[in-house]
């Protein structure tokens, strides 16, 4: 299968990025980033005005589902080889258009309103403004640092799209509506399994650790451009998607579960507290932070505690049990000192 020149393709998907946020709304910042991006980027800009209005015709296509004279007269405006676009992309074909980051653009346009009379909701998931997501369906979605995710439920399908960075995924069952990962181009699907999503520049890195997933290197789901088979990986083996400016080609092999450890060191646990001794508590958190909790007040060993907290979110852990059994804490030399208010 042939692929568009990487370099072109990072420059639409950055593109299309900035359309993406002007669309969900953008603060200060960002718009001043996104001037000094124009300025920088006369080709680029010129991409982001075409990508925005084509989202603009397909805000309006939305309104005029049942009008079909209307419909045609919005659509005659449009050059011929757009015109072409829109109608494969509304008919669900057209795939090998949709791969990298133009079929991301478009594929979320698509999905707006993937239900007549539904209400559908696109979500943002960041890794800046949390790294734990519980979804409606009981899925759960880990982001790594530097970390974003775009998903769509419907009421027949659930759709995610990894824009950047690392995530676990643990999928609730339901054959009703098949979960549909989209990353660099590859589409991952699976139902009632965990695994991981990692993108690289060149590839990207499917892990599995429980259930069975299926990998196919098209970017448009559902169906897999032209029947092209998907790729089975089960539990313990990770399959390798490698993308070159020709070609994409998917390897899966198995690996240890030392190996998975490894991989997956960077995602925190859950802890659970219930009347736990505060000794206790600190031993735990301090499995995983490299900061040290240290009780300068042995007074406040059996101080017992009652909480559920992740556990990469020390200090969040230390604001509460300040604020609620009359401790103060003091950090110096990569430990915080907890001790009893005098």
């Amino acid at each position: 299968m042939k692929f568009p020149n990487r370099k072109t393709e990072k420059k639409k998907e950055t593109a299309a990025d900035w359309v993406l946020r002007g669309d969900r709304g953008m603060n200060a910042d960002e718009k001043a980033c996104f001037d000094e991006w124009k300025k920088a980027d006369p080709e680029g800009e010129a991409l982001a005005d075409q990508y925005q209005d084509t989202w603009d015709r397909l805000d309006a296509l939305k309104g005029l589902r049942d009008d079909p004279d209307a419909k045609r007269e919005l659509l005659s405006s449009t050059s011929g080889s757009r015109v072409s676009n829109l109608s494969r992309r509304l008919a669900w074909t057209g795939a090998a258009a949709a791969i990298f980051a133009v079929g991301f653009f478009f594929a979320l346009s698509v999905f707006r309103d993937a239900s007549p009379g539904t209400a559908v909701e696109t979500v943002v998931a960041d890794s800046s403004t949390s790294d734990y997501y519980e979804l409606s369906d009981g899925s759960i979605m880990e982001l790594n640092e530097d970390t974003e995710v775009i998903y769509r439920y419907t009421p027949t399908s659930r759709d995610f799209w990894v824009h950047r960075g690392e995530v676990y995924f643990t999928v609730a069952k339901d054959s009703a509506r098949p979960f549909n990962v989209i990353a660099q181009g590859s589409q991952i699907k699976a139902v009632g399994t965990r695994f991981n999503v990692k993108l690289f520049p060149d590839s990207v890195e499917v892990l599995v650790t429980e259930g069975l997933v299926q990998v196919a290197q098209s970017a448009l789901s559902p169906p897999a451009v032209d029947g092209e088979p998907f790729q089975e990986v089960s539990a313990n083996q990770k399959a390798t998607v490698r993308i070159n400016a020709q070609v994409m080609d998917t390897q899966v092999f198995s690996i240890s579960v030392e190996d998975v450890g490894e991989a997956l060191a960077w995602k925190p646990v859950t802890l659970k507290f219930s009347n736990t001794p505060l000794s206790e508590v600190v031993e735990a958190f301090n499995a995983y932070n490299e900061t040290q909790l240290a009780i300068a007040d042995p007074s406040l060993d059996d101080l017992r505690i009652d909480v559920t907290f992740r556990s990469n979110k020390l200090e969040g852990f230390v604001r509460l049990i300040e604020a609620t059994n009359n401790i103060v804490s003091r950090a110096e030399n990569g430990f915080i000192y907890l001790s009893q208010t005098q």
